[in-house]
């Protein structure tokens, strides 16, 4: 402990020498190098690492570590200097296959020195990266592993296991299985002293129950979000959370919907987090909708479209389906083509379709990477890669046919909508005016 004073002001003197990039600052490797050779212990390691603000350095501090540890054949150095380079690697989220190998490479590591609490730190991080892939089941077998050898071998109080409770919930959630997320959400509740998260999960909870059309047990557990309060860290769910009870409100029949949500979008202007309040602004025109205000309905969700972005392109679906059902009420058929062409141009299919096989490619080569590490035989590896190649090529197949599929079907609609694109222009200046009211003020 002595010796972390004066490595300390090291760690700090060698981050004076900066070179800015990209609005950030880059140390030399100059400058990170001394930062390890000059540590002693692994302690001093942490300090160094922790110091460090950019992704990429701190990914520069944890290759020098592992190169200095190879040099001095030290495991327990290596094993932090691999522990290091996958938190770093995640933290840069372009190359996931990289940070779970480290992690895999540091939990072996771990392993034969006998750490425990790394061989915890890395099954969590492996579990992590296996959710962040959306293989669910992988994640929650780690997960598992993780609690395991927190409560077998650790003080699990020292460690936010109420948190690994909570990213199973997710997981099973995601593959389907409501009874486990419920399960294991109660679980992260009954465990977790953290009053920021026990908020979310209760406001996780009454988003299930709502989505189950369960609205009595939905309004109970957004109440119990709500008595929280705003709590540091947290308050975005605290601002959004009335909307969601005047949802649930409403669909149970409840009048006082309409003004509950409103409390979401009074808090949002005056916390400056107008970003958020297109989701509100579309909440409130279903909210209209179920109550059978069509006209309070349509305002609502012009607004929050006006408000769209494309990185919320998946989120305004809601408002399309409320306008187009209202619009065939009152026969406005060239609105309803308008607001066609604005979804498919949302939507963003081709897009969708490279991100998906983005996705099976990552999950192949993590797959495959699992089988390395976790099969004693040789011969099992070589065919999972071989798996890995198979899935990469008919993914590429898939997508060549989406491509194609796509491509036909967008030249079909173009064909269709062009006899009604001067209608269309018209009725988006209708638009307009039913937002911004009369000529004088559109001119304004």
């Amino acid at each position: 402990m002595k010796r972390i004073g004066p490595f300390l002001v090291t760690s700090l003197m060698s981050l004076i020498s900066v070179v800015p990039v990209k609005g950030q600052y880059s140390l030399s490797s100059t400058a990170i190098k001394p930062l390890v050779e000059e540590a002693s212990t692994i302690e001093e390691l942490k300090v160094g690492f922790d110091t460090i603000q950019s992704y990429n350095n701190q990914l520069r501090f944890a290759n020098t570590v592992i190169t200095v540890a190879k040099s001095r054949d030290n495991l327990s150095w290596l094993a932090e200097g691999d522990y290091m380079r996958g938190t770093a690697l995640a933290s840069l989220r372009n190359n996931p296959t990289k940070a779970i190998e480290a992690f895999f490479l540091a939990k072996n590591e771990y392993s034969v020195i006998g750490d425990f609490r790394g061989v915890f730190n890395s099954t969590h991080a492996i579990g992590r990266q296996f959710r962040y892939a959306k293989l669910f089941r992988q994640a929650i077998g780690y997960y598992q592993e993780a609690l395991e050898i927190a409560v077998n071998n650790l003080d699990s109080e020292e460690y936010r296991l109420d948190r690994i409770y909570g990213s199973t919930a997710i997981c099973y959630l995601n593959l389907g299985d409501n009874e486990k997320y419920i399960e294991f959400f109660n679980r992260a509740l009954e465990m977790s002293s953290d009053s920021g998260y026990q908020q979310f999960i209760h406001y996780s909870l009454a988003s299930h129950y709502y989505q189950l059309t369960d609205y009595e047990q939905s309004i109970e557990y957004y109440k119990n979000a709500i008595s929280f309060g705003i709590v540091e860290k947290y308050e975005v769910y605290y601002y959004s959370i009335f909307q969601w009870l005047g949802l649930a409100m409403a669909a149970k029949g409840d009048q006082n919907g309409y003004e509950t949500a409103m409390l979401s979008l009074d808090l949002l202007e005056k916390n400056d987090k107008d970003y958020l309040k297109y989701k509100v602004y579309q909440n409130l025109g279903e909210i209209a909708f179920i109550q059978g205000d069509y006209p309070l309905a349509k305002e609502n969700c012009y607004k929050s479209l006006a408000l769209f972005d494309t990185a919320r392109a998946i989120h305004t679906s809601k408002n399309f389906e409320i306008l187009k059902t209202i619009l065939k009420q009152e026969g406005q058929w060239q609105e309803i083509v308008r607001l066609d062409e604005l979804e498919e141009s949302q939507k963003d299919k081709l897009a969708s379709i490279s991100d998906d096989l983005k996705v099976a490619d990552m999950q192949a080569s993590l797959m495959a990477l699992e089988q390395k590490f976790t099969s004693s035989n040789p011969e099992a590896s070589e065919e999972a890669v071989s798996f890995a190649d198979i899935f990469w090529a008919v993914g590429m197949i898939v997508m060549l046919l989406s491509l194609g599929y796509y491509a036909y079907q967008a030249q079909e609609r173009k064909r269709e909508l062009h006899k009604m694109k001067q209608g269309a222009a018209a009725a988006y200046l209708d638009a307009y005016e039913f937002l911004y009211g009369d000529d004088d003020k559109r001119q304004s």
